[in-house]
């Protein structure tokens, strides 16, 4: 594998990994979880007004969000999963000094990932090593514009 000089645009990158994925890597946790809802996915499904017995919109209300909440508990609803590969990138694949608007590297190495890395997560950096390995060096790194 040689690297090519090339500096990617990094969310140039996550916007093809998202077409090829159909989905936003950003927030996966519905893809992964169907059968789940937020908030929102909660109240609509109970078909709540936009303002609660207190006068407080859905977003705030604290009354509708304890009964969410209770909901969770009782397994009476399956809360979505936070899913957003973008923070495992920053924890595994980006140097410490990850800034915006700067040249930086990527790792794509595909022994990122190992037995205990969740399935969606190598889902995820698989479709990331398919699309870019032809512009990683033979440390699996990438140059990369962090712009956002």
């Amino acid at each position: 594998m040689a690297q090519k000089k090339e500096l990617m645009d990094f969310i140039e990158m996550c916007e093809q990994v998202n077409k090829v994925l159909g989905y936003d890597q950003r927030n996966a946790g519905k893809h992964f979880h169907p059968n789940s809802g937020n908030f929102e996915d909660w109240c609509n499904s109970k078909k709540l007004p936009e303002i609660d017995p207190e006068g407080k919109h859905r977003g705030s209300s604290q009354v509708w969000y304890a009964e969410y909440q209770k909901d969770i508990l009782l397994r009476n609803w399956s809360e979505t999963p936070y899913y957003d590969f973008w923070h495992w990138q920053l924890d595994n694949s980006v140097p410490c000094n990850f800034r915006n608007d700067s040249n930086s590297t990527l790792c794509i190495d595909p022994d990122l990932v190992n037995l205990h890395t969740p399935r969606w997560v190598k889902v995820i950096h698989k479709v990331w090593i398919s699309e870019f390995s032809e512009y990683a060096d033979e440390n699996f790194m990438i140059n990369i514009k962090v712009s956002w």
